[in-house]
Protein backbone atom coordinates (compact mmCIF):
# COMPACT_ATOMS: atom_id res chain seq x y z
CA UNK A 1 0.00 0.00 0.00
CA UNK A 2 2.59 2.12 0.93
CA UNK A 3 4.31 1.73 -2.77
CA UNK A 4 0.88 2.75 -4.28
CA UNK A 5 0.58 5.95 -2.34
CA UNK A 6 4.01 6.64 -3.30
CA UNK A 7 3.08 6.03 -6.81
CA UNK A 8 -0.02 8.51 -6.79
CA UNK A 9 2.14 11.12 -5.31
CA UNK A 10 4.38 10.92 -8.23
CA UNK A 11 4.83 14.94 -10.17
CA UNK A 12 1.76 15.42 -12.21
CA UNK A 13 2.69 14.79 -15.26
CA UNK A 14 3.57 17.80 -17.69
CA UNK A 15 1.19 17.77 -20.27
CA UNK A 16 2.31 20.30 -23.68
CA UNK A 17 -0.33 22.72 -24.29
CA UNK A 18 -3.15 21.47 -26.98
CA UNK A 19 -2.33 22.61 -30.04
CA UNK A 20 -5.81 23.11 -31.24
CA UNK A 21 -6.11 26.05 -28.00
CA UNK A 22 -2.34 27.37 -29.01
CA UNK A 23 -3.92 28.64 -32.04
CA UNK A 24 -7.76 29.12 -31.42
CA UNK A 25 -9.40 32.43 -33.11
CA UNK A 26 -10.86 33.51 -30.19
CA UNK A 27 -7.48 33.34 -28.10
CA UNK A 28 -5.74 36.56 -26.90
CA UNK A 29 -2.71 36.30 -24.74
CA UNK A 30 -1.79 39.69 -22.81
CA UNK A 31 -0.63 40.66 -19.64
CA UNK A 32 -2.77 42.49 -17.33
CA UNK A 33 -1.03 45.13 -14.91
CA UNK A 34 -2.66 46.41 -12.03
CA UNK A 35 -2.03 47.84 -8.19
CA UNK A 36 -0.77 44.35 -7.20
CA UNK A 37 1.31 43.24 -10.21
CA UNK A 38 1.51 41.49 -13.34
CA UNK A 39 -0.58 38.41 -14.30
CA UNK A 40 0.25 36.81 -17.77
CA UNK A 41 -3.40 35.23 -19.11
CA UNK A 42 -4.98 33.76 -21.82
CA UNK A 43 -8.25 34.88 -22.70
CA UNK A 44 -10.67 32.88 -25.02
CA UNK A 45 -13.94 34.79 -25.66
CA UNK A 46 -16.75 32.79 -27.45
CA UNK A 47 -20.23 33.38 -29.15
CA UNK A 48 -20.43 37.07 -27.74
CA UNK A 49 -23.03 37.72 -30.58
CA UNK A 50 -25.20 35.28 -28.75
CA UNK A 51 -28.02 36.55 -26.76
CA UNK A 52 -28.11 36.71 -23.26
CA UNK A 53 -25.79 37.90 -20.67
CA UNK A 54 -21.98 36.51 -20.65
CA UNK A 55 -20.31 34.50 -18.37
CA UNK A 56 -17.12 34.83 -16.88
CA UNK A 57 -15.17 31.92 -16.16
CA UNK A 58 -11.65 31.97 -13.99
CA UNK A 59 -10.19 28.90 -15.14
CA UNK A 60 -6.85 28.31 -12.69
CA UNK A 61 -4.33 25.21 -13.39
CA UNK A 62 -2.75 22.89 -10.86
CA UNK A 63 1.00 23.07 -10.29
CA UNK A 64 2.01 20.84 -13.27
CA UNK A 65 0.56 24.45 -15.40
CA UNK A 66 3.36 26.75 -13.96
CA UNK A 67 5.35 28.76 -16.13
CA UNK A 68 6.60 31.94 -17.69
CA UNK A 69 5.22 31.50 -21.54
CA UNK A 70 2.00 32.13 -20.97
CA UNK A 71 0.94 28.92 -22.72
CA UNK A 72 1.73 26.05 -20.81
CA UNK A 73 -1.16 26.56 -18.71
CA UNK A 74 -3.30 25.70 -21.61
CA UNK A 75 -2.57 22.44 -20.93
CA UNK A 76 -5.59 22.33 -18.42
CA UNK A 77 -8.18 19.81 -18.84
CA UNK A 78 -10.92 21.92 -18.59
CA UNK A 79 -10.02 23.88 -21.33
CA UNK A 80 -10.14 21.71 -24.58
CA UNK A 81 -13.63 20.53 -23.25
CA UNK A 82 -15.02 23.72 -22.06
CA UNK A 83 -14.28 25.06 -25.58
CA UNK A 84 -16.23 21.90 -27.47
CA UNK A 85 -18.83 22.33 -25.31
CA UNK A 86 -19.17 26.24 -25.96
CA UNK A 87 -19.08 26.06 -29.57
CA UNK A 88 -21.77 23.15 -29.65
CA UNK A 89 -24.19 25.20 -27.00
CA UNK A 90 -23.11 28.98 -27.85
CA UNK A 91 -23.08 30.08 -24.57
CA UNK A 92 -21.77 33.62 -24.85
CA UNK A 93 -18.52 33.34 -22.61
CA UNK A 94 -15.17 35.16 -21.57
CA UNK A 95 -12.53 32.79 -20.27
CA UNK A 96 -9.58 33.65 -18.28
CA UNK A 97 -6.55 31.57 -18.20
CA UNK A 98 -4.54 33.18 -16.20
CA UNK A 99 -0.55 31.66 -15.62
CA UNK A 100 1.23 31.36 -12.54
CA UNK A 101 4.74 31.66 -12.68
CA UNK A 102 7.16 28.77 -11.47
CA UNK A 103 7.70 27.47 -8.21
CA UNK A 104 4.90 29.66 -6.47
CA UNK A 105 1.06 29.21 -6.13
CA UNK A 106 -2.62 31.30 -6.59
CA UNK A 107 -2.23 31.73 -2.81
CA UNK A 108 0.82 33.38 -1.26
CA UNK A 109 2.61 36.32 -2.71
CA UNK A 110 5.17 35.54 -5.49
CA UNK A 111 7.77 37.75 -3.68
CA UNK A 112 8.62 41.90 -3.48
CA UNK A 113 7.58 42.84 -6.71
CA UNK A 114 6.13 40.17 -8.41
CA UNK A 115 2.61 40.31 -6.93
CA UNK A 116 -0.24 39.39 -4.61
CA UNK A 117 -1.90 36.78 -7.16
CA UNK A 118 -5.10 36.52 -5.44
CA UNK A 119 -5.85 40.51 -5.51
CA UNK A 120 -4.39 40.29 -9.10
CA UNK A 121 -6.82 37.42 -9.68
CA UNK A 122 -9.67 39.98 -8.40
CA UNK A 123 -8.34 42.60 -10.11
CA UNK A 124 -8.25 41.06 -13.31
CA UNK A 125 -11.71 39.15 -13.00
CA UNK A 126 -13.75 43.08 -11.95
CA UNK A 127 -11.59 44.33 -15.14
CA UNK A 128 -13.03 41.72 -17.18
CA UNK A 129 -16.70 42.54 -15.78
CA UNK A 130 -16.48 46.24 -16.64
CA UNK A 131 -15.45 45.54 -19.92
CA UNK A 132 -17.70 42.94 -20.55
CA UNK A 133 -20.39 44.27 -18.73
CA UNK A 134 -21.24 40.60 -16.85
CA UNK A 135 -23.58 40.57 -14.31
CA UNK A 136 -22.01 39.34 -10.67
CA UNK A 137 -24.38 36.01 -11.10
CA UNK A 138 -22.43 35.40 -13.88
CA UNK A 139 -18.84 35.45 -12.42
CA UNK A 140 -17.79 31.72 -11.80
CA UNK A 141 -14.26 30.51 -11.09
CA UNK A 142 -12.45 26.68 -11.27
CA UNK A 143 -9.33 24.89 -10.09
CA UNK A 144 -7.22 21.61 -9.97
CA UNK A 145 -5.43 20.31 -7.19
CA UNK A 146 -3.30 23.85 -5.59
CA UNK A 147 -5.67 26.33 -7.55
CA UNK A 148 -8.80 24.35 -6.41
CA UNK A 149 -7.84 24.95 -2.59
CA UNK A 150 -7.10 28.02 -3.50
CA UNK A 151 -10.94 29.12 -4.97
CA UNK A 152 -11.93 28.13 -1.17
CA UNK A 153 -9.67 30.75 0.25
CA UNK A 154 -10.88 33.12 -2.59
CA UNK A 155 -14.13 32.73 -1.65
CA UNK A 156 -13.79 32.46 1.92
CA UNK A 157 -11.43 35.78 2.00
CA UNK A 158 -13.90 37.57 -0.96
CA UNK A 159 -17.61 36.55 -0.40
CA UNK A 160 -19.80 37.18 -2.91
CA UNK A 161 -16.77 38.17 -5.72
CA UNK A 162 -17.39 34.64 -7.73
CA UNK A 163 -21.04 32.91 -7.90
CA UNK A 164 -19.95 29.76 -8.69
CA UNK A 165 -16.78 27.35 -8.58
CA UNK A 166 -15.97 23.80 -9.85
CA UNK A 167 -13.70 22.17 -7.73
CA UNK A 168 -11.55 19.31 -8.73
CA UNK A 169 -9.05 17.08 -6.80
CA UNK A 170 -8.48 19.72 -4.12
CA UNK A 171 -9.58 20.20 -0.54
CA UNK A 172 -9.82 23.34 1.81
CA UNK A 173 -9.54 24.34 4.90
CA UNK A 174 -12.58 23.76 7.73
CA UNK A 175 -12.18 28.00 7.93
CA UNK A 176 -12.75 28.49 4.76
CA UNK A 177 -15.86 25.86 4.46
CA UNK A 178 -17.44 27.84 6.75
CA UNK A 179 -17.12 31.10 5.49
CA UNK A 180 -17.53 30.49 1.62
CA UNK A 181 -20.27 32.29 -0.81
CA UNK A 182 -21.84 30.55 -3.91
CA UNK A 183 -22.69 27.56 -5.39
CA UNK A 184 -19.89 24.90 -5.80
CA UNK A 185 -19.77 21.20 -7.72
CA UNK A 186 -16.44 19.39 -6.12
CA UNK A 187 -15.13 16.56 -7.83
CA UNK A 188 -13.07 14.16 -5.89
CA UNK A 189 -11.27 11.11 -6.76
CA UNK A 190 -12.25 7.81 -4.68
CA UNK A 191 -8.72 6.69 -5.22
CA UNK A 192 -6.80 9.74 -4.60
CA UNK A 193 -3.87 8.96 -2.34
CA UNK A 194 -2.19 12.75 -2.77
CA UNK A 195 -5.56 14.16 -1.27
CA UNK A 196 -7.50 11.15 0.27
CA UNK A 197 -11.12 11.31 -0.98
CA UNK A 198 -12.97 11.66 2.81
CA UNK A 199 -11.22 14.48 3.53
CA UNK A 200 -12.19 16.53 0.37
CA UNK A 201 -15.94 15.03 0.86
CA UNK A 202 -15.81 16.08 4.46
CA UNK A 203 -15.05 19.93 3.13
CA UNK A 204 -17.67 19.46 0.68
CA UNK A 205 -20.17 18.57 3.35
CA UNK A 206 -19.29 21.51 5.53
CA UNK A 207 -19.86 23.86 2.45
CA UNK A 208 -23.43 22.49 2.64
CA UNK A 209 -23.65 22.97 6.15
CA UNK A 210 -22.88 27.39 5.87
CA UNK A 211 -26.66 28.67 4.73
CA UNK A 212 -24.49 31.31 2.53
CA UNK A 213 -23.18 28.24 0.31
CA UNK A 214 -24.18 24.98 -1.80
CA UNK A 215 -22.38 22.06 -2.78
CA UNK A 216 -22.71 19.04 -5.08
CA UNK A 217 -20.04 16.82 -4.64
CA UNK A 218 -19.21 14.22 -6.92
CA UNK A 219 -17.06 10.77 -6.09
CA UNK A 220 -15.27 9.08 -8.84
CA UNK A 221 -15.50 5.80 -8.86
CA UNK A 222 -11.83 4.10 -10.04
CA UNK A 223 -10.04 7.65 -10.70
CA UNK A 224 -6.67 9.00 -8.44
CA UNK A 225 -5.43 12.99 -8.41
CA UNK A 226 -4.32 12.57 -12.02
CA UNK A 227 -7.08 10.65 -13.57
CA UNK A 228 -9.92 12.55 -12.31
CA UNK A 229 -8.57 16.06 -12.77
CA UNK A 230 -8.57 14.57 -16.83
CA UNK A 231 -12.18 13.46 -16.58
CA UNK A 232 -14.24 15.29 -14.54
CA UNK A 233 -15.13 18.23 -17.04
CA UNK A 234 -18.27 16.31 -18.35
CA UNK A 235 -21.30 17.84 -19.84
CA UNK A 236 -23.37 17.76 -16.80
CA UNK A 237 -20.41 19.84 -15.13
CA UNK A 238 -20.70 22.51 -17.57
CA UNK A 239 -24.69 22.32 -17.77
CA UNK A 240 -24.32 22.68 -14.11
CA UNK A 241 -22.38 26.20 -14.45
CA UNK A 242 -24.35 27.43 -17.36
CA UNK A 243 -27.78 26.31 -15.66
Amino acid sequence: TNQAANANRKKPPVRPPDPTLATSKSLVKKTFSGKNGKLPYCQFTENMKSDGEPTLLLVLHGRSGCGSDNTRQLSSPALRSLLKYLRRDQKKTIILAPHCPPNQDWIHNWGEGKGSPMKLLLEVTAAKCREFNIPADRVCISGISMAGKACYTIMAQHPGKFAKAIIVSASGSESDAAQVKGDFLIIHGEDDRLIPEDRAAGIAKLVSSNPEATAKYIRMTGEDHISCAENAFTNEVWHWLFR
